[in-house]
């Protein structure tokens, strides 16, 4: 059983990922807590970033996503 679902439209705001430069998604947790998460697309890495009072606002935690300060260096391959 997944516990995230995708949210589609989102994807072409973001950085990529912090930890290894790979693209990264938008997803919401199903069930009980609907969290908001970015995580990345890499299966090594498979990094799930969320950001305090972002927890339900995809747009927040898309801007507190991008506003990092720490850029990578050289994707992962």
């Amino acid at each position: 059983m997944k516990l995230f679902k995708r949210i589609f439209g989102k994807q072409e705001n973001l950085k990529t990922c912090p930890f290894c430069g790979s693209k990264v998604e938008v997803v919401k947790g199903k069930g009980v807590f609907p969290v908001i998460a970015i995580r990345c697309l890499n299966d090594k890495c498979g990094a799930d970033i969320m950001f305090n009072q972002c927890e339900t606002d995809v747009d927040g935690a898309i801007e507190r996503f991008n506003q990092r300060t720490v850029e990578v260096i050289e994707p992962q391959k």
